[in-house]
């Protein structure tokens, strides 16, 4: 719908090295009160706190589980068609038994219809001839 307003623009999702800043070892989340996390949405929870900003060469032992997040250790992210695009999808989610359904980023379900508007809309704008949406959806088909 952004799309169709001029909100936004056509485009793909494009592989990334990570999925967040909980699995990136320099990367944190400052709390109110100084507390660090790995994840935003951990912030507030005092289970959660890997270190104080004032102490933060202290964080590594506590940052042991989001490092050892991986993505190609779990079968089904390993055969799933998104997981240049997700890493895994949230590292927070997968990690708790509770979230793990919900670790998966929207790409994962809606690919097929991503990649379709995107190639229809590029074939509207006069995109090169040898963009075919034909030539697409056939290796859609087959993940």
């Amino acid at each position: 719908m952004a799309i169709r307003y001029g909100l936004a623009a056509a485009s793909l999702s494009t592989p990334t090295g990570a999925p967040c800043t909980a699995v990136r070892a320099n990367e944190f989340v400052v709390g109110s009160k100084g507390e660090l996390y790995k994840c935003w949405e951990s912030v507030g929870n005092p289970h959660d706190v890997v270190g104080h900003i004032d102490d933060c060469e202290n964080a590594a032992t506590r940052i042991n589980k989001w490092m050892a997040y991986d993505p190609f250790a779990n079968a089904e992210c390993r055969s799933c068609i998104a997981l240049p695009v997700c890493m895994g999808g949230c590292a927070h989610h997968a990690l708790d038994r509770l979230q793990y359904e919900n670790r998966c980023g929207t790409f994962r379900h809606s690919y097929r219809e991503q990649v379709t508007d995107f190639v229809e809309r590029a074939e509207d704008q006069g995109a090169p001839a040898f963009i075919q949406t034909r030539d697409i959806r056939p290796r859609m088909e087959t993940r």
